[in-house]
């Protein structure tokens, strides 16, 4: 379902299912009290030509995964039931549960296939994507917000703001505190990783 153009992977899926992804997104808004995109997009943090596009099915098969994370997220629906339409598995979006009562993570695939390394920073990619829906509000929250000041992954999480996507800043995150010696969202200035 992934494919490559050779900077940025894009999910891929026939016209008819881009088709109906964006009727079903924009049922979504206007169940969520949006009748208009521009109050959606302000009050939701996300582009509003992104909005238009994925609504309208413009630019199919060019959204990588980090962006179709980030439109579930501001549709308040599962990246997983997305990507199931996409695949033609499901005709229908679920809801995303609430931030308050401990919305899980996105299932963004890991950019890395070791079980044992995924495993090890699991319970560290648990904590983190629990603070990122905390934040989700927030246009884009800086590592001080996430882990607080005087940390090394408030280094980490700053120095690729705005060239990777949260998902992706998340699992590097988790993976440098499932390798170093701090305890989860709070290694120390120095700290193996």
């Amino acid at each position: 379902m992934a494919a490559s153009d050779g900077r940025t992977p894009g999910i891929r899926a026939g016209d008819e299912q881009w088709r109906q992804l964006g009727e079903l997104l924009q049922r979504r808004r206007e169940e969520l009290g949006y009748d208009h995109r521009p109050a959606f997009s302000e009050d939701r943090d996300i582009n509003i030509r992104r909005v238009a596009d994925i609504e309208r099915n413009y630019r199919p098969n060019t959204y990588p995964v980090g962006a179709l994370a980030k439109i579930a997220r501001a549709y308040a629906v599962t990246y997983e039931s997305v990507t199931a339409v996409l695949r033609g598995e499901a005709g229908g979006l679920s809801p995303a549960q609430d931030a308050a009562a401990g919305a899980p993570a996105p299932a963004v695939p890991l950019p890395v296939t070791d079980p044992a390394r995924i495993a090890r920073a699991a319970p560290h990619l648990a904590r983190i994507w629990e603070r990122v829906w905390v934040l989700a509000g927030s246009p884009d929250f800086s590592g001080a917000e996430m882990f607080g000041e005087g940390t090394a992954d408030v280094r980490a999480w700053d120095a690729v703001a705005g060239r990777w996507p949260v998902p992706d800043r998340v699992w590097m995150i988790a993976d440098l505190q499932a390798r170093g010696d701090g305890p989860p969202g709070r290694r120390e200035e120095g700290a193996a990783g």
